[in-house]
């Protein structure tokens, strides 16, 4: 659907609290880049809804980057955090200064919408891939 005069130009994620029928949720207003248009006929945004599970963990840096347009790195470091993992740890373990890692921290937050590491992480566990079939190597319908 295209949304002329709207502003989707970076991830909107809203929490959902739990109620008595269904887990909390958090619905993302994902826009759609590049290639992306062509794939959802021409669409502006995505919506995705998702249930937080505590067990969750976070995406491969593979999808961080489809999902958000990260690079190799900040794709590192958002799964890091999601790992649990502090930035000065990520940042020692990357092989870069504390300063370099806090810049890649912000590009992500700019990317994904949030402007807190406990969102960040919030809406990385949330995105989950599609489960795949038994026995079989593709995601489920």
């Amino acid at each position: 659907m295209a949304m002329k005069g709207a502003d989707w130009s970076s991830v909107r994620s809203i929490p959902l609290a739990p109620a008595s029928d269904r887990a909390a949720a958090i619905v993302h207003v994902l826009p759609l880049r590049h290639a992306a248009h062509d794939i959802f006929s021409g669409a502006d945004i995505l919506v995705i809804a998702n249930e937080l599970k505590p067990e969750a963990t976070a995406p491969t840096a593979r999808i961080l980057s489809a999902l958000f347009d990260l690079t190799p790195s900040e794709a590192r470091v958002a799964g890091g955090l999601a790992e649990g993992k502090s930035l000065k740890r990520i940042s020692a373990e990357m092989g870069i200064g504390f300063g370099s890692a806090r810049t890649y921290l912000a590009r992500i937050f700019n990317k994904t919408g949030t402007n807190q590491q406990s969102q960040l992480v919030a809406l990385l566990k949330s995105t989950q891939p599609l489960p795949l079939r038994d026995n079989d190597d593709r995601p489920a319908h």
